[in-house]
């Protein structure tokens, strides 16, 4: 029932997104296998744990990142680099914890990167050798990565309703690139420029802490500190430059990383027999 109903929204998301730009590129079928993966092993924690003075704890957290190494770098030769001025994402995570304060859980992440849109628009100029302003360039302001995580905590309890929780997560991740197009004009001549979407599957890692207010049994606030790192591995990316009387095909080779901390706000909610001690 809880499949069908994502499912349903998500093909409505991803329709209204198509009527306007050719913008997530398998987007639906990467991000709804994580989906499932990610409520199939919650499914399981809890069937599995059933019966047992448990708690468990849903949780839902808005992040803002701060990206470092070749992701931020600015260079198009730097087979690495991804022009990230800044990045935001969210978490979904699932956490059972135990009487001893010790918890394991699951979490669905994303994170939306936003370029430097300036120094992207200059470097493809550069490349293209445009030398006025008589180009249009299209989708070429943003890319994402989308995951899942199973990890483990321990959380400190403080005083009353306060408490700090360190964890790491770890898990795999894809990092998605839009079909980027650029058209535009030299010498008299009409051009058009296409980088073709991509996804590079890896692996990410996040170690961090959270500080939590429980305002009730139920429900709570937190805010985290986190390091997130994610490694895609080596792939190769088509571009191809073509008019009425040019095909220009190039194979570029790709290698890109995550480095990132970020800060984020979060809410969550306990439910369990370990609510009611």
């Amino acid at each position: 029932m809880i499949l069908w109903y994502f499912n349903t929204k998500f093909d409505y998301f991803c329709s209204s997104i198509a009527k306007h730009k050719r913008y997530f590129i398998n987007f639906k079928s990467v991000t709804m296998k994580i989906l499932r993966t990610f409520l199939a092993l919650i499914v399981l924690v809890t069937i599995s744990l059933s019966g047992k003075a448990q708690t468990f704890r849903f949780g839902f957290n808005g992040n803002n990142y701060t990206v470092f190494g070749d992701m931020a770098s600015t260079d198009l030769n730097n087979k690495s680099a991804g022009f990230v001025e800044y990045a935001q994402g969210g978490s979904f995570d699932f956490v059972y914890l135990a009487k001893n304060n010790m918890g394991m859980g699951i979490r669905m992440n994303y994170t939306v990167f936003a370029k430097d849109n300036n120094k992207y628009k200059e470097a493809i100029r550069d490349k293209l050798g445009v030398t006025d302003d008589n180009y249009i360039m299209q989708n070429v302001f943003m890319f994402f990565n989308t995951g899942f995580q199973f990890g483990f905590t321990y959380n400190f309890k403080i005083k009353g309703i306060f408490s700090i929780e360190p964890y790491l997560y770890f898990g795999l991740d894809v990092l998605m690139f839009p079909q980027e197009e650029v058209i535009f004009s030299k010498a008299k001549t009409t051009y058009t420029y296409r980088k073709y979407a991509k996804a590079f599957p890896g692996f990410s890692y996040s170690p961090g802490v959270r500080f939590q207010w429980n305002l009730t049994k139920h429900f709570g606030l937190n805010l985290s500190a986190e390091y997130y790192g994610a490694g895609y591995g080596e792939d190769v990316t088509e571009n191809v430059l073509y008019n009425d009387n040019v095909f220009e095909l190039e194979h570029v080779t790709r290698n890109y990383g995550i480095s990132a901390l970020n800060i984020g706000f979060g809410v969550n909610f306990y439910f369990g027999e370990g609510t009611k001690e």
